[in-house]
C-alpha cells in the first residue's frame, strides 16, 4: 500500500537577537567575523568564522540572567577551544584570550 503523502504544515519563521562582531587588525590572519546569539532565556550559540571555515557551538543551560556575549566572557580559553573541537588541544592556542577585548561587557 502507498504511502499518503500529507500535506505539509506551514513553516514558521522566528527572530531572536543576535550581535555581529568582525574582528581585524590581527597580524596574518583574515578578518574574524563572530555572530552571539541569544535564542531564549538561558540559551545561546556562537558562530567564528574566518578564511573560509567556520565553528559553531550551542549552549541550551546557560546561568540565568546573563546575555549570551556575558555568559560567554566568563568561560575559560581552554574551555572554549575544547566546546568547539574536542580534538585540539588547549596547549595549541597562544596569545591573549580575544573575548575579553573583543565582545561588549566583558
Amino acid at each position: 500500500m502507498p504511502n499518503q503523502n500529507k500535506p505539509a504544515e506551514p513553516l514558521r519563521v522566528e527572530r531572536s537577537t543576535v550581535t555581529k562582531l568582525v574582528i581585524t587588525g590581527a597580524r596574518n590572519l583574515d578578518p574574524i567575523t563572530v555572530f552571539l546569539e541569544d535564542l531564549a532565556r538561558c540559551k545561546g550559540k556562537i558562530t567564528v568564522s574566518c578564511w573560509g571555515k567556520s565553528w559553531t557551538a550551542y549552549w541550551g543551560g546557560m546561568w540565568d540572567g546573563l546575555s549570551f556575549g556575558q555568559f560567554f566572557c566568563e568561560l575559560t580559553t581552554s574551555y572554549i577551544i575544547g566546546y568547539f573541537d574536542q580534538a585540539m588541544r588547549s596547549r595549541q592556542f597562544s596569545g591573549t584570550p580575544w573575548q575579553t577585548r573583543h565582545i561588549p561587557h566583558c
